[in-house]
């Protein structure tokens, strides 16, 4: 049985796949949630699955304040914030900062992140090279790390490259981004686009917040669809609702996914990776 402490660091984005793995898991002895400023969402989602945990400050976890048994099944998880991945120089250098700041106090790191613009980038190969503790990523079937987290709900980006193709011009809505929508809005490239246009100009095109500009890039791109993708990992989402809600605010039309897509392979697989390297 594995023992000794998992570190998983995580965007917001990709919390429902933890929560799911956790949730399943009956051999972890204590769950510690790093308490910052990112941390609510995890631990909302964690109760509403009856899962127990701890938090402690973040801050005595970086500086080894924080005791474990080492003897039972350790799992700490560090929430980031969601608008690090609109910047993909930043959030590279961010994630490979806490990895480093980690390696005294895990035996494991799982990152719950994609490679989010950062093209060739594999934080599992760079730790090997650097003579650290074993870091696992999303891999789809191919072997590929995860583009994102689209690519880790259909398995893997050369799988993502066929879905694009097939469903070009579309905007993809998971049960995450419906459920982190203001700030999934606030923290990607629009939000940078809008602070550079001139009041009057905005106001000339009736726009007046995020969603009004998303709609307006939205209608100039021809878009006309919202693609449905429920991952089901949030069961108390009403899932069909927000994407009604957010298709109205952009002027897009809710369309199903087909079926054969959407898998959770590809989430239980980087838990399955952690969970096997960790000391027995």
């Amino acid at each position: 049985m594995a023992k000794g402490v998992l570190g998983l660091i995580m965007c917001p984005m990709l919390e429902d796949e933890l929560v799911y793995a956790l949730s399943k898991d009956s051999d972890i002895g204590r769950i510690v949630v790093l308490e910052n400023e990112y941390c609510g969402s995890i631990k909302r989602k964690l109760d509403s699955r009856g899962v127990k945990y701890d938090t402690v400050p973040e801050k005595d976890f970086d500086g080894g304040k924080v005791e474990f048994d080492r003897d039972i099944f350790n799992i700490v998880i560090k929430a980031n914030n969601l608008a690090l991945h609109a910047e993909p120089p930043l959030l590279k250098e961010h994630l490979t900062l806490q990895v480093i700041s980690m390696q005294a106090h895990a035996d494991v790191i799982g990152m719950y992140y994609g490679i989010c613009g950062n093209h060739g980038w594999d934080i599992s190969a760079w730790a090997r090279e650097n003579s650290l503790k074993p870091v696992f990523v999303f891999r789809g079937d191919d072997g590929e790390v995860c583009d994102d987290c689209v690519a880790v709900a259909i398995g893997g980006s050369s799988n993502y490259r066929r879905f694009i193709k097939r469903y070009t011009g579309i905007f993809f809505l998971t049960p995450a981004i419906a459920g982190n929508w203001q700030d999934f809005i606030m923290a990607g490239d629009s939000a940078k686009g809008l602070s550079n246009i001139p009041d009057e100009t905005l106001e000339a095109l009736g726009i007046h917040g995020q969603e009004d500009f998303m709609r307006w890039l939205f209608e100039v791109g021809h878009y006309e669809f919202l693609l449905k993708m429920n991952t089901g990992l949030e069961p108390g989402m009403d899932f069909d609702g927000e994407a009604e809600r957010i298709g109205k605010a952009l002027n897009l039309k809710p369309i199903e996914i087909e079926d054969g897509w959407l898998t959770l392979n590809t989430a239980e697989s980087l838990y399955r990776n952690c969970k096997e390297a960790m000391p027995q």
